[in-house]
């Protein structure tokens, strides 16, 4: 090195073609710089003052630059790192390094040394640093539990929240333990959610064990796999989420359901009661009647016994639908599915008509229909169907009961996918405002019963899909209103 002024020709393509930084501060005040610095820098800088470079170094690393090679000019070792501006105007890493020449008499007269580029290298490390330090921060602050596992399912980590799980002296020594066997000893799906995380997927499971107090708490905890940059599994992350209060939610959920499934099967049965009740009085009042008129004509001793078949039939009718009823109405209150078929409007209101007169109320003279030809055939529970009509008539019949004469009129259209049916009465008409009122049980319009036939009729024309109301006329009178699923087209 002592010979390299005089033989620098012969050196210089060698040093231009070495991949770093080449730099002298030679005898006399001279420094020397490779085109790997000048390409770098975008300087020419062949010779000038002993810290000539300086200039080139950040402004806020400078000063400690400087005081590093003071100091290495008294320990003959120089090594420093600082920012250098580059070409583009950027200030990247580097890492300088120089070796002294010395004179017989051990004095440092020159210096040779590098530069090397290790901006990229240093900004990953600091990236890795403080990712390393967030990552840290994050987990040792989480709520929830976090343990850190070797690849033998070795205990290597335990956040803060981990350890309150513990007791002191457990927490003490138990980095190092296996932890299937220290927190879930012979649970297979512990073992079955590690393994899954060793293989790169997460695994999970749910189990309870007591807290340092002896209590009883329940987690969910994920299993996920730590990798390195070659994406090579070199750990496993576990993290419980103490699912404690949602578990006994959960339980206390399942006593409410069962208390509310057994209020459900009183009020059904209530409302069963009061239902039957209600639907049953007129098909056996019907049935009643035709016995004693059946009675009355074989006690005359008439020989013509058609009047009497006649009778007996239409109380088996009766007492047959009284069955129907029983059956429909089980199924209502179970909610089972309704039992639907097309069914004629004009025939429902007939049958309702008939068994209403049947009892002894009302008369044909009385009553008008006009069922609109589109709107006469419904999908409905027949049976349902025509219980809503004779619900409606009766309360109809009995509003009228001052009224000097009675006079009712059944009508039906057809709008879009319904039969709209009305049932009119020429009454007083329901006091304003409590149109919707009078389908709540309790609230009978007629102020007689216990307003059940206005209730149970709502509940069958929405089990149909349909809805169902009362309006006051202008002309007098009120209207009762529902509407029924049509069937087709509406030919009849």
């Amino acid at each position: 090195m002592r010979d390299l002024p005089s033989h620098f020709e012969r050196f210089q393509n060698i040093l231009d073609g070495l991949p770093q930084m080449v730099w002298a501060n030679e005898p006399g005040g001279k420094e020397y710089y490779n085109r790997q610095w000048i390409e770098f820098t975008g300087t020419e800088m062949e010779s000038g003052k002993p810290y000539g470079r300086a200039t080139l170094i950040h402004p806020d690393d400078r000063d400690h630059a400087l005081s590093q090679w003071k100091e290495a000019q008294q320990t003959g070792n120089y090594e420093a790192e600082y920012r250098l501006r580059h070409h583009s105007g950027e200030y990247l890493w580097i890492v300088s390094r120089g070796l002294p020449q010395y004179d017989e008499n051990g004095k440092i007269v020159a210096w040779y040394g590098t530069c090397t580029n290790i901006h990229d290298r240093k900004m990953t490390r600091e990236a890795l640093t403080v990712s390393e330090a967030l990552n840290r921060s994050i987990i040792g602050s989480s709520a929830d539990p976090i343990v850190l596992l070797g690849l033998d399912a070795t205990i290597i980590f335990l956040n803060d929240s981990a350890k309150r799980e513990l007791s002191p002296q457990r927490a003490a020594g138990i980095v190092g333990r296996n932890w299937v066997e220290e927190f879930v000893p012979g649970l297979k799906e512990a073992q079955d959610a590690f393994d899954k995380a060793l293989g790169g997927e997460t695994g999970k499971f749910t189990a309870n064990y007591p807290d340092p107090e002896g209590r009883t708490k329940w987690w969910d905890t994920s299993l996920t796999s730590v990798v390195d940059e070659d994406r090579q599994v070199v750990g496993i992350s576990v993290v419980s989420r103490d699912i404690t209060q949602m578990k006994t939610a959960e339980v206390r959920l399942v006593e409410l359901q069962r208390e509310i499934i057994h209020v459900s099967r009183l009020s059904a049965m209530g409302t069963m009661a009061g239902t039957l009740a209600h639907e049953l009085n007129q098909p056996l009042a019907a049935a009643a009647n035709y016995l004693r008129a059946g009675r009355r004509i074989a006690e005359s001793g008439d020989p013509d016994t058609s009047r009497l078949e006649h009778a007996l039939e239409e109380a088996e009718r009766q007492i047959q639908r009284v069955g129907e009823i029983i059956r429909r109405v089980r199924n209502m209150v179970s909610q089972q599915g309704l039992q639907t078929e097309s069914a004629s409007l004009k025939q429902l209101v007939k049958d309702a008509l008939k068994l209403f007169f049947s009892i002894g109320r009302g008369d044909a003279s009385s009553v008008r229909t006009n069922i609109a030809k589109e709107a006469d055939l419904v999908r409905v529970d027949a049976v349902q169907a025509e219980q809503v009509l004779l619900n409606l008539i009766r309360n109809a019949w009995d509003i009228m009961k001052d009224c000097e004469r009675r006079e009712l009129t059944i009508s039906a259209r057809r709008e879009g996918k319904y039969s709209v049916v009305r049932v009119k009465d020429i009454g007083p008409g329901i006091e304003p405002g409590q149109e919707n009122n009078v389908f709540t049980p309790m609230q009978s319009p007629t102020g007689k019963g216990l307003g059940l036939g206005l209730s149970i009729s709502r509940t069958i024309v929405e089990s149909h899909g349909g809805q169902i109301w009362a309006e006051n006329d202008p002309d007098g009178g009120a209207s009762f209103c529902f509407t029924l699923p049509a069937d087709g087209d509406g030919e009849s």
